[in-house]
């Protein structure tokens, strides 16, 4: 329990806004289990013993007068001796208000249970030495308190519906055994599916080996129902070649005559001397893309007009990069981000999405982390903020951008370890938000996100979307989309297909955004707790996308009888023409939407926890994490990156 509630003289103390030493810090943990009424001036003295060892010599003195202390008498030696720690400046560390808020937050319940008891009865006014035969039976009353819970509960307990649907899980025992770090490593159960067979036995394979448990990340993603064909660990199992074939999008092999037809232009402006072809002017290529999207402005009514707007934007994008010179080391994760922030946003614009950079706090990633907490009871991380991410994708509802529906996440020139330990990590993110939008009606079989992954200037793309019973992620496309970083390398840029990939890219997620939309829309209304709603951020310039797209999202592929019907979104004959349908602006509803359902609609099947990494301090002894009772909000403790 926190310390304000054993010690009400602390209250104004900890309420402030200063400083805080770290004794109280300390003090939170000892006291935690200690919260009966009867035992209240047992915890004075032993905050009392507490100062008395950790005061300056002179202070000491004051703390060995064998006579007790009344309850006030002990509250106001406190008192002063933490405001005398405080004016002296002799506090230890810095304890933030936000790590006081979450703790407050943790115990609330504790407190009014314990401030309900307090009201009903007197607390006794002399107080009981602090021996440690004292502690001792303490701690045994409080353990046989627990027990005598724990058997009249064993009767008929009562579990929550995330608790039963996790111990449904078939990878319980092993999200069990991460956490909870209890030998020996759980056996292989009966009943499972081929496909959870195989990934149940690569989990325990991967636990055999040396090392700790917290860098193991394939282990996360297999107990999770993932399986990531980008991994070399996901590409072991039966199922990964149909996961890997059904991946490919043939929306990002699009092909169109008017950008090849943009793309010759755009060269012949760039070496104008044909005399000298080898002589590049950039400014007379500065000089074409300025005089074409003069021509361009306006609304564009065909599918030609806006992909050549968006070329000659991106175009112009690059050149004023290049003229900035931002690109010149020293480079920053934040200049990599920013650009591919500008590039996207290009794209995504009228299309029902926005993409927000900035190490936002993902929604997603905490409710995940305090779900799997309230089940398995380990803290995952230490800090009190979410999984931060670089750039969160978002659809515009209830007249707010606070739905995400995926995550990127952008890294600079780094190993190919780190980048696979990041889109491992992303694929986790971005699943727990597809099992969120399933549950809220939308079909992940047929309608499911193409994620971008960024390394410097380069970008790739894998899909990611439900098999059967398993999540599966794989590469999109083979074809290479990056950006130039100097002048020399604007004619190759030119030359190769990434606006292509990026406008397939684009077409295919305005489709998905509408379907998302028009979930999320018909479903309950939840709080958005990750992105506050401000009067820049709910204009009512922007529309809500609510319609559905004009094509559909068919299955055109046999598959599997074990796995449900999946398929690339649109057909090569139709991403080689370039006839499938794509609407460029959303439609403005001018009646007001229908009344939202009070119930959400029913999961259509159970799925495994989407796993993150425990806390250092959590693996092996958890008796502490197991007490507290509340809600978990915990920043990702992935070091690797």
């Amino acid at each position: 329990m926190e310390i304000r509630a054993m010690l009400p003289g602390l209250k104004d103390y900890l309420d402030g806004s200063t400083a805080r030493d770290i004794s109280l810090v300390l003090l939170m943990k000892k006291f935690s289990d200690i919260h009966e009424k009867d035992r209240i001036i047992e915890t004075w003295s032993g905050v009392l013993s507490y100062l008395q060892q950790h005061s300056s010599s002179e202070k000491r003195q004051l703390y060995r007068t064998p006579r007790k202390y009344t309850a006030k008498e002990l509250e106001k030696i406190i008192d002063k001796e933490l405001q005398e720690r405080e004016h002296d400046r002799t506090l230890l560390v810095n304890v933030s208000r936000q790590e006081l808020a979450a703790s407050r937050m943790h115990t609330k319940q504790v407190e009014e249970r314990f401030y309900a008891e307090t009201e009903t009865s007197t607390v006794t006014s002399t107080t009981i030495p602090v021996t440690a035969s004292t502690t001792a039976s303490m701690a045994t009353s409080t353990a046989t308190d627990e027990d005598l819970d724990d058997d009249e509960d064993g009767d008929n307990p009562v579990l929550d519906p995330h608790t039963a649907r996790a111990r449904a899980s078939p990878f319980y025992n092993i999200v069990d055994f991460i956490f909870k770090k209890d030998p020996p490593l759980p056996a292989l159960p009966s009943g499972l599916s081929p496909t959870y067979n195989e990934m149940f036995r690569a989990a325990l394979q991967l636990l055999q080996e040396p090392g700790d448990v917290s860098r193991k990340k394939p282990v996360f993603a297999l107990v999770s129902g993932i399986i990531n064909t980008l991994s070399p660990v996901g590409q072991q199992f039966t199922l990964s070649p149909f996961v890997e074939e059904q991946s490919r999008m043939a929306c990002l092999s699009y092909r169109s005559k008017v950008i090849d037809d943009l793309r010759a232009d755009l060269q012949k402006a760039l070496y104008p001397d044909p005399d000298d072809p080898a002589a590049m002017s950039v400014e007379s290529l500065r000089r074409f893309v300025y005089e074409s999207l003069s021509q361009c402005l306006g609304p564009h009514t065909t599918r030609a007009a806006k992909e050549k707007y968006l070329v000659l934007r991106i175009v112009s994008q690059v050149l004023h990069w290049l003229e900035n010179d931002i690109f010149s080391a020293p480079l920053s994760e934040h200049v990599y981000v920013s650009a591919w922030s500008d590039v996207l946003n290009t794209l995504l614009a009228q299309s029902g999405l926005r993409g927000i950079p900035g190490e936002l706090g993902s929604r997603a990633s905490r409710e995940s982390r305090s779900l799997t907490e309230s089940v398995f009871g380990g803290k995952m991380a230490t800090c009190t903020s979410s999984r931060k991410v670089d750039m969160t994708i978002r659809v515009y509802v209830d007249k707010s951008w606070a739905n995400e529906i995926c995550v990127f996440e952008c890294k600079p020139e780094v190993s190919d370890q780190v980048c696979q330990v990041q889109q491992g990590k992303s694929v986790r993110l971005n699943t727990v938000i597809l099992l969120a939008l399933e549950e809220k009606g939308l079909d992940i079989t047929q309608c499911h996100p193409i994620i971008a992954e960024t390394r410097a200037l380069s970008i790739d793309f894998y899909t990611l979307r439900r098999y059967g019973d398993v999540i599966g992620a794989g590469r999109s496309t083979q074809e290479k989309v990056w950006l130039p970083s100097e002048y020399t390398k604007l004619d190759a840029f030119l030359s190769s297909r990434s606006f292509e990939v990026l406008l397939g890219f684009r077409a295919y997620m305005a489709l998905y955004a509408k379907k998302a939309t028009a979930a999320l829309a018909s479903s309950p209304a939840t709080p958005h707790s990750t992105f506050p709603v401000s009067a820049h951020l709910s204009s009512p310039a922007t529309p809500r996308s609510t319609s559905t797209p004009s094509t559909p999202l068919t299955s055109l592929t046999s598959t599997p009888a074990s796995v449900a019907p999946v398929t690339p979104t649109f057909a090569t004959s139709q991403a080689a023409s370039g006839t499938y349908a794509v609407q460029p602006t959303t439609s403005v509803i001018t009646e007001p939407p229908p009344p939202r359902p009070t119930t959400p609609p029913p999961r259509k099947r159970d799925h495994p926890f989407v796993v993150f990494s425990p806390s250092k301090s959590q693996r092996r002894g958890r008796k502490s994490s197991m007490d507290y009772d509340g809600p978990n909000m915990h920043d990702d403790d992935d070091l690797a990156l």
